[in-house]
């Protein structure tokens, strides 16, 4: 048995991206997220889209002024959690990215391939990478991280060896 990563799908969130048109992003976007129910996390894709994620009971989320699309994406994405001392080691294996805590700035988010699903990798923490993985492609991609688990990490009776 892995005890250095685990993989935890995190499930269903409330998912919105928010396009801006032309103009500036305004001012008090990211006030009224934070202050709403639930609370939302904004993940800079680029200098023109953003995806609001929020809890599972979030409200949903307006866009008001011409210049801003907004589109509901909570049925097309899952999170999974990978964590632990070897949760990079395990993901270095499928994605070609550097997830160090400094290349991904809080607020920003990358976008790129995991065993090639495309997958969207969240700021990270020390010991815990979230991934945004398309709906079809989720439990694809937990069994292929799983199985890279087995074959790549050692389990703690082969690292006492």
């Amino acid at each position: 048995m892995t005890d250095q990563c685990a993989l935890s799908p995190l499930g269903w969130r409330a998912i919105w991206e928010l396009t801006r048109i032309s103009g500036s992003w305004p001012a008090q976007l990211e006030t009224m997220l934070e202050r709403s129910p639930g609370g939302k996390q904004i993940l800079i894709l680029g200098p023109q889209r953003r995806l609001v994620v929020g809890a599972r009971d979030s409200e949903p989320i307006s866009a008001d002024g011409p210049d801003l699309r907004l589109v509901d994406l909570s049925d097309q994405w899952r999170f999974l959690s990978v964590s632990g001392p070897s949760a990079r080691a395990l993901l270095a294996r499928g994605i070609e990215i550097d997830l160090a805590p400094a290349g991904l700035p809080i607020g920003t988010a990358r976008q790129t391939l995991c065993a090639g699903v495309p997958v969207i990798v969240p700021p990270v923490q020390e010991q815990k990478i979230d991934l945004l993985i398309p709906t079809s492609f989720a439990p694809w991609l937990a069994d292929w991280l799983a199985e890279a688990r087995s074959i790549f990490l050692p389990t703690t009776s082969e690292a006492q060896i």
